[in-house]
């Protein structure tokens, strides 16, 4: 099969290009098969796990397409940032372009806001050379809209350059935690391995063996490791702590070429689990082992709740090891290029409504080349604000104390620093305990369950 690089054999798994003979991964040949046999059509990513993987259901949430994409365009592709032949549909999914049939760049649309199709992803103008398309918060990584954080990025490297310490990923939800690694995996060579656990999304999180198991399905994933292995070292009812070690030891780590970074977002969820302080005192003792295979682990634990609070006992913390690294709102000097391709104006606007925050940010950009608005008409009327508002209020409501220390923050009074820190965990507070977006201060500043409530 030819490509713009060389040439795939299929049949062999091997690339011929500029490297010379790269032998492809079972995966990496089975998806570049599944999309090529389907050029110019969009396949979901949960059909990719149904056929490609073998998935055989949806409980196990995993990012294994993703990941095996990212692969597949450091190998494949002449700029992995901007793929000719694995291409990503925002929202959907990704599809194969064949080289003969590969569209030019498209022409340049004659103002911001056109729809480029029904969900509502979008193109812009070349900015001095660049194009950009923008999406609502929640859609996958896009190389083309993430806002770089140098500092952070330097700091997450240099925590995942050795063995030892984990990388601590922190700050409010949707501040951008899980881009900025995916920003990082573009940098991992093609021997290493990804292993994304979602805290969030395992299934009976209070059973540990249970929580147990699901991280060795991920484990294994990330390394081709047939899953009945990983039944088979749980089987028996035994301990999931020492299956999952056992696993990673005997049979996960062997089979990595090069490092294993074992993510784990949302790590914060662990803490409500039975045996959470258990959990996290075992994937200390992972990160700290030095002994071949342990060497080749590194691991980075994603959270929103402030570190020292998810366990008392701090010999028993992963988090106290090293300093975490701390995402904080992006500035007006970050977002300018950003607003800029997208031929808007207004950044410093942006910034106060937003304080910000990427979520809240992605929102208002979305929404002004949606409609093809200015952006400070867009922050004006406020309406694309209001669904994320009232969901804010409605969670306060059903926590009253939290709600009656967010309204005595903002009137400038002194509070709980617990309740503090869980008002900063989902961005309503800035770690100086003042309210970072005018949006929030604006909504809930003006009565005790806000505007029109």
């Amino acid at each position: 099969m030819p490509l713009e690089l060389g040439t795939v054999d299929l049949i062999r798994g091997v690339l011929y290009g500029p490297q010379g003979e790269v032998r492809l991964s079972v995966h990496q040949v089975e998806l570049l098969r599944y999309l090529s046999e389907r050029p110019g059509v969009t396949v979901s990513r949960d059909e990719l796990l149904r056929e490609v993987w073998r998935h055989p259901g949806s409980d196990l949430r995993t990012r294994a397409p993703d990941f095996a994409m990212h692969r597949l365009r450091a190998l494949l592709e002449r700029d992995p940032a901007a793929p000719r032949h694995l291409r990503t549909h925002a929202g959907q999914g990704y599809r194969f372009e064949p080289l003969a049939d590969v569209p030019d760049p498209d022409p340049p649309v004659s103002a911001p806001g056109r729809p480029a199709d029904e969900h509502s992803t979008f193109s812009f103008p070349p900015t001095e050379g660049v194009r950009a398309a923008i999406a609502p918060p929640g859609t996958p990584y896009d190389p083309a809209l993430h806002v770089p954080r140098p500092a952070a990025e330097r700091d997450a490297r240099d925590r995942l350059a050795g063995p030892g310490a984990p990388l601590v990923l922190a700050g409010p939800r949707g501040i951008g935690k899980s881009w900025l690694l995916e920003r990082l995996l573009a940098d991992l060579a093609d021997e290493d391995r990804v292993a994304w656990v979602d805290a969030a999304a395992i299934p009976h999180r209070h059973e540990p063996r249970a929580v147990m198991l699901h991280m060795g399905l991920a484990l294994a994933e990330a390394v081709d490791l047939d899953p009945s292995q990983v039944g088979a070292r749980f089987d028996g009812g035994g301990d999931g702590f020492r299956a999952l070690g056992a696993l990673l030891q005997g049979e996960v780590l062997p089979r990595t070429p090069g490092r294993l970074l074992w993510v784990i977002d949302h790590a914060d969820r662990l803490r409500v689990a039975a045996e959470g302080a258990a959990i996290f005192a075992l994937l200390r003792s992972f990160a700290a082992r030095a002994r071949s295979p342990w060497e080749r682990l590194r691991l980075a634990l994603l959270v929103s709740t402030e570190p020292a609070l998810l366990v008392e006992d701090p010999h028993l913390s992963p988090f106290n090891l090293v300093p975490p690294v701390e995402l904080g709102p992006l500035t007006e000097a970050d977002l300018a290029p950003l607003v800029q391709r997208c031929g808007l104006r207004g950044v410093e606007a942006l910034v106060e409504a937003t304080g910000g925050h990427p979520w809240l940010v992605r929102l208002a950009l979305h929404a002004a080349v949606y409609r093809g608005q200015e952006l400070a008409r867009v922050l004006a009327d406020g309406d694309v604000f209001a669904a994320h508002l009232h969901g804010r209020l409605q969670a306060l409501r059903a926590r009253p104390a939290l709600l009656t220390a967010y309204q005595d923050a903002l009137a400038g009074r002194r509070i709980d620093p617990l309740l503090a820190a869980r008002l900063a965990s989902v961005g309503l507070l800035d770690r100086q305990g003042r309210a970072g977006a005018g949006i929030y201060l604006r909504f809930f500043g003006s009565g005790p369950l806000g505007p029109g409530v």
